[in-house]
């Protein structure tokens, strides 16, 4: 019996939470191959399975794109023409014999009612015999056959044989080589003059953009990003998002707050920014890391801290969230771009790595939607956060002037929010459960699995800097920092001799969040060499908190804030007062001075002993400067003598006068 199939050979569809091509359909046999791209297999279902899945809406077609030859564009008219053409000889493909009448008469009816042909739309059975015959000549391409009929303006403008060296070059170079569309354009050029073509044969470079924005985008997703981005990519346009297993995929990102950190002796640090590794499946935070500085840049060291803190087993029964993923997914920030993150995932860790563009929230769309309410969450907890990080709005100044927290009292705060506040609050993704629930579900299920070595330190070091100078004595200054070790002073001398005085250049590796050693690479073998801080050495510290004072005047915290109760102290504001500016007055001044002070809110005091030498000076200043005061005022009713006035005054104020003291 002759049924219509919802699905052909070459048809994409999505079933049990699989992605795969269908290869082959035998309905004598009651058999249909899928080529699964997730395992590279190709596995065998019953074909009335398959039906019976797609009529309970278990099974759906993923893609169900023409084939567009070449990339040349189809009017409404060549669209409605392969439509029908490709209903017809799809199914009849199906059939050992797909152009026997008797078999062409039993299943036109039958697609004709499905499809809802009437009339004249109902092809004749030797009408279909010749649809396919041209289409099997045309190696089954419909787009290629109904294309062929053109005539006149619809005929294509290219030649077929510069489509032919166009569409290669976009194959081998775009596709293939995954290179970009200007040395695709290059490649064209050049092949058509290699063959022999003129520069008026070959085609304007917009016309090959327009063949390369032609192409299937799901194709191109998977042949020049692979098969991961692909999956992600299908996932994410045709259905919705998947229940993921524990660590199946965890998602990272960095989110700055504006909030102000001091260190243990009052000095202004910087601004406060966090680390995120986020689990899809129970959306936990495995790991995180926080990072005090004034620039807000996500470094390396930055990223590799919270990385490695998902990956270790916490001793903290509050705490159980960790493990080495299956899949870290990352955007391309300067922090996770890093050779050093990429190594530590590949290699270390032996998971895998997928790069997606920055500023684009769909990639990681978890913990995109996770920074929200953590920033709702912290800001509850740290009251001295002022809001959504935006530079324009709180600058560096505002963010110096508003700190009252230490970096131990960050933290603390911090890890109550994320611990206790963020896992235990339900969800409405989660079924409104908390993710410590979910997390302990999926646990049981699939424990994860910890890192149970962590790596040399000298391996955790991910920053690269040349040409740094190297001497015996001194060893190598860094950040404000020096570092020196016996191993090293003998390097020096190996290099130069008895030179002690002369350095040499080499390369060094180091830490931000790390200051108590440095990696230095011998350059003759390229060896590395561990040189400790001089100062440093025994407590863990970051550049940033060793160089906090040199940021600006230490705060005084005792008037800022009081640490614990972190409130506010009112300073007592000045007493807006008036007369004169001191009450300390000489011996000897005159009575209208004691008088302006009586009327003020001062108490006079007079300067004593009587034998002060310099209480004596300035009693004879005091009564000279009077003098001339009053000989100045007898000459005011003289107009010939102004100018004297105002220069006598001014003598009298630089020579001792009461407003100079």
């Amino acid at each position: 019996m002759v049924e219509y199939l919802p699905f052909n050979v070459g048809t994409s569809v999505s079933y049990l939470s699989k992605i795969g091509q269908i290869k082959f359909i035998d309905q004598r046999n009651n058999l249909v191959g899928v080529y699964e791209n997730h395992n590279d297999k190709l596995v065998q279902y019953k074909l009335s399975e398959l039906l019976e899945a797609y009529r309970q809406r278990e099974l759906s077609i993923v893609t169900d794109i023409y084939p567009q030859s070449k990339g040349v564009t189809l009017t409404n008219a060549e669209l409605k023409r392969v439509k029908n053409i490709d209903a017809f000889c799809q199914q009849a493909r199906l059939h050992e014999t797909p152009q026997s009448l008797p078999i062409l008469e039993k299943m036109i009816p039958i697609i004709a009612e499905h499809h809802g042909y009437e009339g004249k739309d109902i092809p004749k059975p030797k009408t279909v015999q010749g649809w396919y015959r041209e289409w099997a000549l045309h190696n089954y391409d419909t787009v290629q056959m109904v294309i062929s009929k053109r005539t006149g303006r619809n005929k294509p403008r290219l030649p077929d044989d510069i489509e032919d060296i166009i569409k290669n070059c976009i194959d081998i170079i775009y596709l293939k080589e995954k290179k970009s569309q200007k040395a695709t354009i290059k490649n064209v050029r050049k092949t058509m003059l290699d063959v022999g073509y003129s520069e008026s044969d070959i085609p304007d470079a917009n016309t090959i953009r327009t063949r390369i924005k032609q192409l299937d985008p799901t194709m191109v997703k998977r042949k020049r990003e692979g098969e991961l981005a692909y999956r992600e990519f299908t996932r994410l346009t045709k259905s919705h998002h998947p229940e993921y297993m524990l660590l199946e995929r965890v998602e990272c990102d960095v989110m700055h707050l504006n909030i102000g950190v001091l260190d243990n002796e009052g000095y202004y640090i910087g601004s406060l920014s966090i680390a995120f590794c986020l689990d899809a499946g129970s959306r936990a935070i495995v790991g995180y890391a926080l990072m005090v500085s004034i620039k807000k840049k996500e470094t390396a060291s930055f990223v590799l801290e919270a990385l490695l803190h998902s990956v270790i087993k916490k001793n903290d029964e509050d705490y159980p969230f960790g493990g080495i993923a299956h899949l870290y997914a990352q955007d391309n920030g300067p922090g996770y771009r890093d050779s050093g993150n990429k190594k530590f995932i590949e290699m270390v860790l032996k998971a895998l790595l997928q790069m997606l563009p920055s500023r684009k929230g769909w990639g990681k769309p978890f913990v995109e939607a996770a920074v929200k309410s953590i920033r709702q969450h912290i800001g509850d907890e740290v009251q001295a956060v002022l809001g959504k990080y935006k530079p324009g709005t709180f600058t560096e100044d505002t963010l110096r002037s508003s700190a009252k927290l230490t970096i131990e009292q960050v933290e603390e705060k911090i890890y109550d929010a994320l611990c206790y506040t963020y896992h235990d609050t339900p969800m409405e993704a989660l079924k409104c459960q908390t993710p410590r629930q979910v997390w302990a579900e999926l646990a049981d299920r699939a424990p994860p699995i910890y890192l149970e070595k962590l790596p040399n330190p000298q391996e955790l070091r991910p920053i690269l800097v040349e040409n740094r100078a190297v001497n015996s004595v001194v060893g190598v200054r860094l950040l404000y920092q020096k570092f020196q070790c016996d191993e090293l002073q003998e390097l020096v001398f190996q290099i130069n001799g008895n030179r002690s005085e002369k350095s040499i250049k080499v390369c060094i590796e180091f830490n931000l969040y790390d200051a108590r050693a440095i990696n230095v690479i011998d350059p003759r073998t390229g060896k590395r060499i561990e040189v400790p801080n001089t100062k440093h050495a025994a407590e863990r510290r970051s550049f940033y908190q060793l160089n906090a004072y040199r940021n600006g005047l230490k705060k005084r915290i005792e008037n800022e804030a009081t640490i614990a109760t972190e409130k506010r102290i009112k300073q007592r504001a000045e007493s807006v007062r008036k007369g004169p500016k001191t009450n300390f007055v000489p011996i000897g001044s005159s009575k209208k001075i004691w008088d302006d002070l009586n009327k003020s809110v001062l108490s006079p005091h007079e300067l004593m002993p009587e034998h002060d030498k310099e209480s004596k000076r300035f009693a004879k200043q005091v009564a000279d400067g009077e003098h001339n005061q009053s000989k100045s005022s007898s000459d005011e009713s003289i107009s010939d003598h102004s100018s004297r006035f105002e220069s006598q005054s001014k003598q009298a104020k630089k020579s001792g006068g009461f407003d100079a003291i």
